[in-house]
């Protein structure tokens, strides 16, 4: 991800990040990522991704601006 960051930051781009909290204990970040959602995360993990796909719309129809005053709100949760 860090090389494909690096090339492409030369010429300017947009990209959508999702938090993902802070792993349990010591647990290394990247094991984190990779594991599976649990059943008791699906609700959370639904919304997130929905969340995603209305920031990509906002982005490709109304624009970077608009996105990132949408997109950069926290939700309710």
């Amino acid at each position: 991800m860090e090389s494909i960051i690096e090339r492409l930051a030369a010429s300017g781009f947009s990209r959508l990040r999702i938090g993902i909290g802070r792993p349990p204990g010591r647990m290394d970040p990247a094991d984190y990522v990779l594991e599976d959602f649990s059943a008791a995360e699906a609700p959370t993990v639904e919304e997130v991704l929905g969340r995603g796909v209305e920031c990509l719309h906002c982005l490709l129809t109304r624009g970077l601006e608009e996105a990132m005053t949408l997109c950069n709100t926290a939700s309710a949760a």
